[in-house]
C-alpha cells in the first residue's frame, strides 16, 4: 500500500506545470492556478504545492536579488513539549544543564530542517526565525525551570549543532546563497511594537493568555518584514502544514482586502511545501527518537518507514523522482538514504 501511496505521489505531485493553489486561511490568499516560473524548478521545488506570487515575480521590483526568504525552524515539536508537559519518562529534567544534556544529544531532527524553509537561488538571503522565547515559557512553565537560563540553552545549542546542520542541509539540496538565523529574544522589543499595531489594526483587545499565539500571526504579514528589518520583498517559503494552519485570531474580514501581495501585505509573497511526512503523521505528532536526528541518525532503522523516507529525503534529489520507487531495490533506497542523511549530519559546514 505504501508504494502505491508514493507512487501516486510521485505521479500527481512531481514539479507539475500549474499549481492549484488550496485557500490559506493563515494568510487569506484566493482560488487560483499559476504556472511555475523556471526558476523554481530546483531540486527543492519538486516539493513546491502552492503559494502566491505577484505578477511578474522575479523582475523589476521583484528582482531575486532584492527577495528575501523568510521560515522558522521548532526548536522543539508538539510531541515533545506534551512529553516535557506530562512528565513522561526521560523527560523529566533536576535543572538546567541536565535539560542541556538532552536537548544536545538529538537536536537537530531531520524533519526539523526539512520544515524550516524552502529556498530559491539568487534571491538576497534566507533569514529564518528560530522561537526560543516561546518555547522557553512553556518549558519553564512545565519544569519550573528559569525561562531566561532555558532560553539561552535553546540559542546556544542550535548556533552551534542546529544552524550549521541546516546549512549543510539546504546546501545538499542545492542552495549556496546567505543564510541567518534571528531568535525571538534578539528582537522582542521589536514585536511586542508590532503586537501592539497589530492589534489596534485588528481593535481588538487580545487576552494575556493568546499573546504569544498572536504573535506568531504577525509573522505571516508585512509587520513581520518590518519587525526583521527587512526592507525589500519578502517571501514566506514553508511547508503547507504552517500556511494552512487555522489563525489564532479572526482575521478574515482584514484579510479580504489585505491579502498576500495587496494591501497593507503587498511586499509579501508565499510558497508552499509538502511537509515531512510518515504513516504516523508529521513532525508534530513524533517524538524526538522516532525521526532521524543528531544523535541516532547512523542506527536509525529506516527500512520501517522506507517508502516516507525516501519521499522525505531521496525525492528533492531527483533519484526517486527520476527513476521511481520500484525502480530501487530495499537495499539501494536504505543505502542512498542513509548517503544523504551522512551529508547532513557529518559533512564539514559549508555556509555561513
Amino acid at each position: 500500500m505504501e508504494n502505491k501511496i508514493i507512487n501516486w505521489f510521485l505521479e500527481n505531485m512531481s514539479n507539475p506545470s500549474v499549481i492549484d493553489i488550496s485557500s490559506c486561511s493563515r494568510i487569506g490568499i484566493p482560488n487560483i492556478k499559476y504556472e511555475i516560473p523556471n526558476m523554481f524548478r530546483s531540486s527543492f521545488s519538486n516539493k513546491l504545492i502552492g503559494g502566491y506570487l505577484p505578477s511578474g515575480f522575479g523582475s523589476g521590483q521583484y528582482d531575486l536579488s532584492k527577495v528575501t526568504i523568510v521560515g522558522g525552524i521548532c526548536l522543539l515539536t508538539t510531541a515533545d513539549m506534551k512529553s516535557i508537559y506530562q512528565k513522561h519518562e526521560g523527560y523529566v529534567f533536576s535543572d538546567v544543564k541536565h535539560f542541556k544534556e538532552w536537548y544536545s544529544s538529538w537536536y537537530p531532527r531531520i524533519d526539523q530542517l526539512h520544515d524550516s524553509v524552502g529556498f530559491i537561488n539568487n534571491t538576497k538571503e534566507i533569514v529564518y526565525i528560530a522561537e526560543d522565547i516561546f518555547f522557553a515559557k512553556r518549558i519553564s512553565l512545565y519544569t519550573g525551570l528559569n525561562v531566561r537560563d532555558i532560553s539561552e540553552v535553546l540559542r546556544e545549542v542550535h548556533l552551534s549543532q542546529g544552524h550549521p546542520t541546516l546549512c549543510r542541509y539546504l546546501n545538499n539540496y542545492g542552495y549556496r546563497g546567505k543564510v541567518r538565523c534571528i531568535f525571538i529574544s534578539e528582537i522582542e522589543s521589536e514585536l511586542n511594537i508590532a503586537f501592539k499595531a497589530w492589534s489596534r489594526f485588528l481593535n481588538i483587545q487580545v487576552k494575556e493568555s493568546d499573546v504569544d499565539f498572536t504573535k506568531v500571526e504577525i509573522m505571516y504579514t508585512n509587520l513581520w518584514l518590518d519587525v526583521l528589518d527587512i526592507s525589500d520583498f519578502g517571501l514566506i517559503y514553508e511547508p503547507s502544514t504552517k500556511l494552512e494552519i487555522r489563525p489564532w485570531l479572526d482575521t478574515s474580514k482584514e484579510l479580504s482586502k489585505n491579502n498576500i501581495g495587496n494591501g497593507f501585505n503587498r511586499s509579501l509573497a508565499t510558497l508552499s511545501y509538502i511537509p515531512f511526512l510518515t504513516s504516523k503523521g508529521g513532525m508534530s505528532t513524533l517524538s524526538f527518537h522516532e525521526v532521524p536526528n543528531a544523535g541516532n541518525f547512523e542506527e536509525f532503522d529506516i527500512s520501517k518507514e522506507l517508502s516516507w523516507y525516501s519521499m522525505n529525503i531521496l525525492f528533492m534529489k531527483g533519484k526517486l523522482r527520476d527513476q521511481g520507487l520500484t525502480s530501487f531495490s530495499e537495499d539501494e533506497l536504505i543505502k542512498n538514504i542513509k548517503d544523504e542523511l551522512n551529508k547532513i549530519y557529518r559533512t564539514k559546514n559549508s555556509l555561513s
